[in-house]
């Protein structure tokens, strides 16, 4: 098969091969769903041997840990910058957060499919991917508790505050993936995650 301009085997050069299978493995999820390549298919499409991935990654599982450690990193670097674009009030801050976290699923629905494949406890103590997804979660959690502290919400564990809203948007982002919303645009989208979320918080706002 061709390589491609800027495909990963028209990158992978000597020394960086660890790098170029994370990135074939990423486009061949991208481009063939669902199923994993399998390790085999992967070397091929960097253009290296079948043992040539096994220098890295003991599995296909290892490897697929490493995509989702990276898919984990541009959630995080998404939100990161969601909350410092977003205006200082900070309920608006956790509506911004919100809408980017149902944007970016949405618009790379094989990608965080594949996120969620592996349930949390099955995953290795040092796992990169997990140390991702808690800076990820730690983003939420970072504007909840500011939120707090501004008393725009009411006391209470910010970790359960930042679950909830997490599962609220996460809901709203499987359900239009699915199909299940209807034929939405992106604005409607994301007002709905506004309109939905503003009705959280506002409970969330009522001090106990």
């Amino acid at each position: 098969m061709a390589s491609r301009p800027g495909s990963s085997r028209s990158r992978y050069h000597h020394g960086d091969l660890r790098r170029a299978l994370v990135v074939a493995a990423r486009e061949m999820l991208t481009e063939d769903g669902a199923d994993s390549p399998s390790l085999r298919e992967v070397a091929r499409r960097v253009g290296v041997s079948n043992a040539a991935p096994y220098r890295h990654f003991d599995s296909l599982d290892d490897l697929l840990e490493e995509v989702r450690a990276e898919i984990f990193r541009d959630l995080a670097d998404q939100l990161e910058q969601a909350a410092e674009q977003a205006p200082e009030d900070p309920g608006e801050r956790l509506v911004a957060l919100g809408c980017r976290y149902v944007r970016f699923v949405v618009g790379r629905l094989t990608e965080t499919r594949l996120l969620f494949s592996r349930p949390k406890l099955e995953a290795p103590e040092d796992s990169p991917a997990l140390e991702a997804a808690h800076r990820a979660f730690g983003v939420l959690t970072a504007a909840v508790i500011a939120a707090q502290q501004a008393g725009t919400l009411r006391d209470g564990v910010a970790e359960d505050i930042a679950l909830t809203m997490w599962a609220l948007v996460h809901g709203i982002a499987a359900l239009a993936a699915e199909g299940q919303l209807g034929a939405v645009t992106p604005a409607d989208l994301e007002q709905l995650v506004r309109s939905r979320l503003e009705m959280l918080l506002a409970g969330l706002g009522q001090r106990r």
